[in-house]
């Protein structure tokens, strides 16, 4: 049964290899599944750490992504007006 334990194992893995290889491409999705399972655990900050890094991210790399990590951390608070940014 693949459960949060199982979760936090393989998306901490999958961060950390596209990080190793630069895969700047690969980064966004895994960050955005890391953030879901820290939300789940109830680690705010982490996920609110790795929000950040994923709108540098795609900053830097023009990606023009939307910001699901931010939008989910600020649901998970309760941040009404941080939700509708």
């Amino acid at each position: 049964m693949f459960g949060m334990t199982s979760a936090g194992t393989l998306s901490a893995r999958q961060v950390q290899l596209a990080r190793d290889i630069g895969a700047l491409t690969a980064l966004p999705l895994a960050v955005r599944q890391r953030i879901g399972v820290l939300l789940h655990r109830g680690e705010f900050a982490a996920a609110a750490l790795l929000a950040e890094e994923l709108e540098e991210t795609s900053a830097v790399t023009e990606a023009n992504l939307p910001a699901y990590g931010a939008l989910a951390l600020a649901g998970w608070r309760g941040d009404v007006d941080e939700a509708r940014r």
